[in-house]
């Protein structure tokens, strides 16, 4: 990691614009694989001052997008929002709708980390069912689905759970549909913090829920959301007494999280 920065850093002090670009486009999936999110910050805001240089919008307002969801991940929601209506400007301005789709559901996850009015929540909503629409025209089920996982994510933190399960089953079933294995992750977590309200409490789909995606995170390399999985896995464990296999899981997803910089996710 630390030549390839050095790499990338060379390149910029370089004034080499096209390599820069072409660094973040080739190290984006592994930077967010792998939680390598401060390193994805400094090269993006690199690959952005690179696009603007070069008068290249497009790859400015994916940088932007990336940047925003790297900042997501370490909890920096102020920032994150900052970049996403940045990115969503130029989105606009070039006519780019799927990036402006993608764009709009990003947004609405930074947005739900700070609202608790119902009517900001439903304003979110409405941002995500707009996604929707987007992905819809543009054949994108990978997209729909984020948006309608979104969505359940917003009807949860509204507490309106039936349409919160009913949203993230449909998720669920287009994610595997379209074996998009990194978002049917997400929504498996989700689904098995709806199966555990009050209302309609169902712990064994909850319990079988968080193991289905520790095993997804685990295929995927993916070092945040294993972290995660492993912390609710280890409410498992302390549910059935099992003391010391809940601190095991414990202490393994604090040391990714502490690694990976998660402030939202340690505390």
């Amino acid at each position: 990691w630390e030549n390839l920065m050095a790499g990338m850093k060379i390149a910029y002090e370089r004034e080499m614009w096209a390599e820069v670009l072409g660094y973040s486009e080739a190290l984006t999936e592994a930077w967010f694989a792998r939680g390598r999110y401060t390193e994805a910050r400094q090269g993006y805001e690199w690959a952005v001052a690179a696009a603007e240089t070069t008068d290249a919008p497009l790859q400015q307002a994916n940088a932007l997008l990336h940047w925003g969801r790297a900042c997501l991940e370490q909890g920096d929601n102020t920032e994150a929002r900052n970049l996403f209506h940045r990115c969503l400007h130029l989105y606009q301005n070039q006519n780019e709708l799927m990036g402006l789709a993608w764009c709009q559901v990003w947004l609405a996850h930074s947005l739900l980390e700070g609202i608790t009015s119902r009517d900001d929540i439903a304003a979110v909503i409405r941002l995500l069912q707009s996604s929707e629409s987007l992905f819809q025209q543009l054949q994108n089920e990978r997209g729909e689905a984020e948006a309608i996982q979104g969505q359940a994510r917003a009807y949860y933190f509204m507490a309106d759970y039936a349409k919160a399960r009913v949203s993230a089953k449909q998720a669920l079933e287009k994610q595997r549909l379209c074996q998009d294995k990194r978002g049917e992750l997400v929504t498996l977590r989700l689904l098995s913090q709806i199966a555990l309200v009050p209302e309609s409490r169902d712990w064994q789909l909850s319990a079988t829920c968080r193991w289905q995606a520790l095993a997804l995170s685990e295929a995927l390399q993916d070092q945040g959301e294993i972290a995660v999985s492993l912390g609710m896995v280890a409410e498992i464990h302390l549910r059935q007494d099992n003391l010391d296999e809940a601190m095991i899981a414990l202490t393994k997803s604090l040391a990714i999280l502490q690694r990976i910089g998660a402030q939202r996710n340690i505390a």
